[in-house]
């Protein structure tokens, strides 16, 4: 029920530096992306004052060239509204972060977007919208998750997952949510046939329970379905899909 985790953004370009290092360490300053990888170069790039964001900064590792991790900024009177998030041959994937970040360096989240690859797209999987540093239910679509974060080899870890979306634009979650375990993580598509268990959804909630018996990073997939209002026949066929990801570390 559970497996190990494996390991045109812009169109003119005013000016750009390119920095390669091979002894001095290229760090984005976001200190939970330094902390997890190790870039080896840089590009940067001046766009038109006028653009929607002004300054881009590229940071390259050397193993994964396809993958670059994107910081996007715009200078404003009082604080610099910035973008980020990777980019895999020029296409969003996963979390991208749109933020404020003031001189004193406290970060006010704006929202959050999370993109994957489904059916051989880039595609918009949740969104979160946040009001005075919360999540705000009532906006966007996604999940929010409970679970305890000291968890050690021969743990039962019980999960609570909760859908929340905006009740205007959307009208009800599945009633059911499926575990999956796909051959690749590059594509999505075929969730269905892989899923390997289910769990109810009652008043948006899904609690699950798993035992864990090794050491590491455990990735759990998931995903359940998102009915549209505009959806007359109110049938799972036309609904939206949602993909959850559960990260663990057992020690």
């Amino acid at each position: 029920m559970i497996f190990k985790k494996k390991n045109s953004i812009f169109i003119i370009v005013i000016s750009f530096v390119f920095i390669q290092c091979d002894n001095k360490t290229i760090i984005t300053k976001i200190e939970d992306i330094d902390s997890k990888y190790k870039f080896t170069a840089i590009e940067r790039f001046n766009f038109d004052r006028d653009s929607l964001y002004p300054y881009v900064e590229l940071f390259y590792l050397s193993k994964y060239k396809d993958s670059v991790y994107v910081i996007g900024t715009k200078k404003m009177k009082d604080y610099t509204i910035r973008s980020r998030g990777w980019s895999y041959r020029d296409n969003k994937v996963g979390d991208w972060y749109y933020e404020k970040v003031y001189s004193n360096q406290k970060i006010k989240a704006d929202s959050v977007i999370n993109f994957v690859s489904f059916c051989g797209e880039y595609v918009i999987n949740t969104v979160k919208k946040f009001q005075n540093d919360s999540l705000n239910k009532f906006e966007g679509y996604t999940y929010d998750l409970k679970f305890k974060k000291d968890i050690r080899v021969n743990d039962t870890v019980d999960i609570k997952l909760e859908f929340v979306y905006d009740t205007i634009m959307f009208k009800r979650i599945s009633n059911e949510f499926y575990i999956f375990k796909p051959k690749s993580l590059k594509d999505y598509c075929d969730s269905s046939n892989y899923v390997i268990d289910s769990f109810p959804i009652v008043n948006n909630t899904a609690k699950m329970k798993f035992q864990v018996d090794e050491i590491g990073e455990i990735k759990i997939l998931g995903y359940c379905y998102l009915l549209n209002k505009r959806n007359a026949n109110d049938t799972i066929k036309r609904a939206q899909k949602i993909f959850t990801e559960i990260n663990l570390e057992v020690k």
